[in-house]
């Protein structure tokens, strides 16, 4: 089965050709239901400028899998006959519009969960393309090339058993190290990795934090999931953090390089000190270790040093060179 990875974005395109790109919005959606209510909710379609005329678009509820550490999804489409099929839960106000050069166009639907619906985190999107569905689906599972998803995340709070008691975001941390087999480092990059575990049934949105990097010279704070990724229920998410000396003069000569190590010097091991503090109860923390060795300024200390004892010795043995000629003259 083809499955499709999409990234995160703040609007939504439609992955047709650069000249018909329609954005939508939201391209995610957070509900708060429970069974025996009715929700109603938006979809806006603009229609880019760029476009040459109107083009009819397609409106379809699919059904949506997370998968993978990172930024995974798989949408499918959903078997109307399936009640418990979150996809099957949403109604369209229309099913097709037009849209031309500089509209836009609001879809009304609405969210109606059955009494199939379970407790957590239940999952569906909304598919906007430029063909029926029909044509745009492979086995079951729709494809990129000409969709774009509205993300549905559905939180059920109750069925028709009662309160969903045991609802929980559960993170855990797998997983906190310096991605490089020997940790040691110039004034290089330092690339972070860290696995986080949810083991509850809730979606856990954007947990955040900081990485502070301890040791000689001044602290540095590196914002963690900047981008307000989501953890899945029981699912692990994977985060790539890099440190990165932005002053740095990458492209300068040896000299240049070394006038910055020496003058921002780092020496030493050092601790990467992890927390995650926001939308995490309780707080993640973990440390990793690494070490910095700014191989230019010993360099030139060590040939410093060098020359200063060969200088010496020299000195010494010239000295005692004298004396002894100065012995024989006496003698």
């Amino acid at each position: 089965m083809l499955g499709i990875t999409m990234g995160v974005v703040a609007l939504g395109f439609i992955f047709i050709s650069p000249a018909y790109a329609v954005p939508i919005s939201p391209d995610k959606y957070y509900l708060d239901v429970s069974y025996g209510m009715e929700l109603d909710n938006m979809l806006l379609i603009m229609g880019r400028e760029e476009l040459a005329g109107a083009i009819t678009l397609y409106l379809t509820p699919v059904g949506m899998k997370k998968y993978g550490e990172e930024h995974e999804r798989e949408f499918y489409i959903a078997d109307p006959e399936n009640p418990a099929e979150p996809a099957n839960w949403v109604t369209l106000s229309a099913t097709s519009i037009e849209i031309g050069s500089g509209q836009e166009v609001r879809v009304p639907w609405t969210m109606t969960p059955s009494k199939y619906v379970g407790c957590g985190t239940n999952l569906a999107a909304i598919m906007v393309s430029d063909t029926p569905t029909v044509d745009s689906a492979e086995d079951g599972i729709v494809t990129v090339r000409r969709e774009i998803i509205s993300q549905i995340h559905l939180n059920v709070l109750a069925t028709d058993q009662g309160a969903c008691l045991d609802n929980k975001v559960d993170l855990n941390l797998r997983e906190f190290f310096v991605d490089k087999k020997i940790p040691v480092f110039n004034y290089d990059d330092i690339p972070f990795v860290t696995r986080i575990e949810n083991e509850g049934n809730l979606i856990s949105r954007s947990p955040q934090g900081f990485i502070d990097i301890l040791g000689f010279g001044d602290k540095i704070t590196v914002p963690f999931n900047e981008e307000k990724l989501d953890i899945y229920p029981q699912t692990v998410r994977k985060f790539d953090n890099m440190w990165t000396d932005s002053e740095y003069p990458d492209n300068g000569n040896f000299g240049d390089k070394l006038l910055y190590e020496i003058s921002h010097l780092r020496i030493g091991r050092y601790e990467a000190r992890f927390g995650v503090t926001k939308n995490a109860d309780p707080a993640i923390v973990s440390s990793a270790y690494f070490w910095v060795i700014p191989w230019r300024v010993l360099l030139v200390v060590g040939g410093v040093i060098v020359v200063f004892v060969t200088y010496k010795l020299a000195k010494r043995k010239k000295s005692r060179r004298k004396e002894k000629d100065a012995d024989v003259e006496r003698h």
